[in-house]
C-alpha cells in the first residue's frame, strides 16, 4: 500500500468515528488519572476499539484469575450496548 492511500484510509476512519473520538477525548479529560496508571482512560479506549466488532454478534466473557481489575471490566462493559440476553457480572 502506498503512502498516500494509506493517509486517505486513516483519514476515512477518523473522520467515521470523530464524534466517538470527541466524547472519548474530553471524558478522559474531564476523569484525570496520574501517568502510566491510566486504567479508565485504557479501558474506555479499549471498549472503543472493540464496539464495532461486537456489534450484531452474540458474545459470551469468561473471566478467571486474569490480571484485568473489576474497574477495568466494569469501565469496558459499561461501553458496550447490550441487546437481548443476559448480563452477569
Amino acid at each position: 500500500m502506498e503512502t498516500e492511500e494509506l493517509k486517505v484510509r486513516i483519514q476515512e476512519e477518523v473522520d467515521a468515528h470523530r464524534q466517538e473520538l470527541i466524547d472519548l477525548s474530553l471524558k478522559i479529560h474531564a476523569n484525570p488519572e496520574l501517568g502510566w496508571r491510566e486504567e479508565k482512560a485504557s479501558a474506555w479506549l479499549a471498549a472503543l476499539k472493540i464496539k464495532d466488532r461486537l456489534q450484531g454478534k452474540k458474545v459470551v466473557l469468561v473471566i478467571s484469575g486474569g490480571n484485568i481489575s473489576m474497574q477495568h471490566l466494569r469501565a469496558a462493559l459499561d461501553q458496550v450496548e447490550v441487546g437481548s440476553g443476559d448480563v452477569n457480572r
